[in-house]
């Protein structure tokens, strides 16, 4: 009795690190994603007030994942988009990978 509840909770400390892994992963890229997009946002308005502000946080809720190309290609930074992009395929090969060993 004692070997199967370790290992009911051995396999339930793998899926909570394997999701904080995930979620830290995604989230990495969605803050370099904002921070690229608010270059975006004061290059546009330079001089924004709130309502441009939330009119601009809920555009980068939709296109966050790609939004650090503008300054890529607009500014020759490239450096949100080293950052952002592999953060995302990181997470999801890791929740990929995770989910087939699930099943």
């Amino acid at each position: 009795m004692l070997l199967l509840v370790s290992e009911v909770t051995m396999e339930t400390s793998y899926v909570w690190f394997f999701k904080l892994l995930t979620n830290i992963c995604y989230a990495i890229g969605f803050i370099v994603g904002f921070a690229a997009g608010h270059e975006l946002l004061l290059d546009i308005y330079p001089d924004y007030g709130i309502f441009i502000f939330l009119a601009w946080f809920f555009f980068m809720l939709e296109l966050f994942y790609v939004i650090p190309f503008y300054p890529a290609f607009m500014h020759g930074d490239w450096t949100y988009t080293y950052i952002s992009i592999p953060a995302f395929l990181i997470g999801i090969i890791i929740s990929n990978t995770f989910v087939k060993k699930m099943h």
